[in-house]
């Protein structure tokens, strides 16, 4: 695909997002909407163990988690609270062992529940930051309404686990 043929795809993709935020009874949520995510972080008492729970409001396609601390293990296949059929999540530590990378794909609304341990106390100054991505779940539109391609990208931080 050329340059000019990519060009003139974005430039119709954007007028008919455009058009159908402007027309009357056209997606009125879409204009209004404000992707959020919430995020809660929990030591386990007497363990090294920080329990996680996030959820956004749009539809996650990718979740990474970054600690202050190096992490021990990861839980591999967090639990999803009220799924979709189809939704899965699988966790890896990334190389840095500073970091999670979680990819596969929730609903929108569905609470992750998962956990990780870090090298020494987890109540001893740990700061968690959880990048949640993805976009639109587009199971709710009405025929001849186009899904709009857009990403989403929510960053929530936590200073201290709760139960510290």
């Amino acid at each position: 695909m050329t340059l000019a043929v990519r060009r003139n795809c974005l430039v119709v993709a954007a007028l008919a997002l455009v058009g159908a935020l402007l027309l009357p009874g056209g997606a009125p949520d879409a204009r209004e909407f404000r992707p959020s995510c919430d995020a809660v972080v929990q030591a386990v008492e007497g363990k090294r163990n920080v329990r996680y729970r996030v959820r956004c409001n749009f539809l996650v396609s990718g979740l990474h988690i970054r600690s202050s601390r190096p992490l021990h293990r990861v839980l591999r296949r967090p639990r999803l609270d009220n799924p979709d059929p189809g939704d899965r999540l699988v966790c890896r530590r990334t190389g840095a062992r500073r970091g999670v990378r979680c990819r596969g794909e929730t609903g929108q609304g569905v609470r992750i529940r998962g956990a990780y341990a870090v090298k020494g106390d987890p109540c001893a100054g740990l700061k968690t930051r959880f990048v949640a991505s993805g976009g639109i779940d587009c199971d709710f539109t009405e025929p001849g309404f186009g899904c709009p391609d857009i990403g989403y990208g929510v960053t929530v931080r936590r200073e201290q686990p709760r139960g510290c």
